[in-house]
């Protein structure tokens, strides 16, 4: 892996021209240790300027604090710029940083979200001794490119090598639960967090555990768990919403909306569309309409594409072409 890139760094000349003309233009940021901080804010239109502060490895002097390498590759996260990822991986390599555990989850981090997961894996291989943010970031890395079987069978070598679960790890495992139909599985995750008090109160499990149910086919325990949380937000009432239009039941749906208007939750755009789509797939077309209506009536909110193309459906499906067509 080390020689592989650093043989790389060498053909990668164009990216570092490119790296040498951010080098000129922000040459006192550099030398004050805080331009790639700074220029790391979620802006698209500049995460290509804030990579270019890491200047051609012969010019290091001094070398750059490991800090730098968690803040550009936070910037080549969002604009996937693959080979500038493999440069900056070079220097790691280069200044002798690939030890350090903040830096070694951000370059991680950097290949599993720009969807590069042979080179993720191979990053997580080398790191002697993984944490749970390491873990947890190749975990959800799998989770994310739909690779579900691969995340299940990370987690399963966790549990195997006595690593720590957190709060962090279980939605990437239902998810892949979710996607693989592993009942078996959910529920063990499950059980899991029942064990452990500080999962409680986590929101996310909960809305991860209502999605795996319902994808593998029990709705009655998506409800349970939906009755048992204390806490709920906003995804948690439009996941069980999705979650009955899934399943054919739009009344239940609809019950659930209205509970959750009452209880003086906002809807947003996800919840509209649940709840149009589960009166689409049950006939419930008056009060699809009530509701489409109430989006910019009720609601002050502008219907989103989306929900347009629910009321196409559902006045498609009750043969209303007239009104479809006005």
């Amino acid at each position: 892996m080390r020689e592989r890139l650093t043989n790389l760094l060498r053909n990668c000349g164009g990216a570092a021209a490119e790296l040498r003309a951010g080098m000129q233009a922000h040459a006192h940021a550099i030398t004050c240790g805080s331009s790639p901080t700074r220029r790391s804010r979620p802006i698209s239109s500049s995460c290509t300027r804030a990579a270019r502060p890491l200047p051609p490895l012969p010019r290091l002097r001094p070398p750059p604090r490991s800090l730098h390498v968690p803040a550009s590759s936070q910037v080549l996260r969002r604009s996937c710029r693959f080979t500038l990822g493999m440069v900056l991986h070079c220097w790691v390599i280069h200044l002798g940083l690939e030890e350090h555990v903040v830096v070694q989850g951000s370059v991680l981090d950097m290949y599993a979200k720009c969807g590069c997961l042979d080179q993720a894996l191979r990053v997580f291989e080398s790191i002697p001794r993984r944490d749970t943010v390491i873990w947890n970031t190749m975990i959800a890395g799998f989770a994310r490119a739909g690779c579900s079987l691969e995340a299940l069978g990370l987690f399963r070598r966790l549990q195997w090598e006595g690593g720590a679960v957190d709060s962090m790890s279980i939605p990437s495992i239902l998810n892949a639960c979710s996607r693989e139909g592993d009942l078996m599985k959910g529920k063990e995750v499950h059980g899991r967090v029942i064990r452990c008090v500080v999962f409680d109160w986590d929101v996310p499990v909960g809305n991860s555990l209502i999605d795996m149910y319902a994808k593998c086919g029990c709705l009655d325990d998506s409800n349970k768990v939906f009755l048992s949380m204390s806490n709920r937000n906003i995804v948690t009432w439009s996941t069980m919403i999705s979650c009955y239009g899934a399943h054919g039941k739009g009344e239940e749906s609809l019950r659930l909306y209205k509970e959750m208007i009452s209880e003086g939750v906002v809807p947003n755009g996800v919840t509209f569309t649940s709840v149009l789509s589960s009166c689409s797939h049950s006939g419930l077309i008056e009060e699809g309409r009530r509701i489409f209506e109430s989006i910019s009536r009720i609601h002050d909110a502008v219907p989103s594409i989306e929900q347009y193309a629910c009321m196409v459906d559902l006045l498609g499906r009750c043969g209303s072409i007239k009104e479809l067509c006005s």
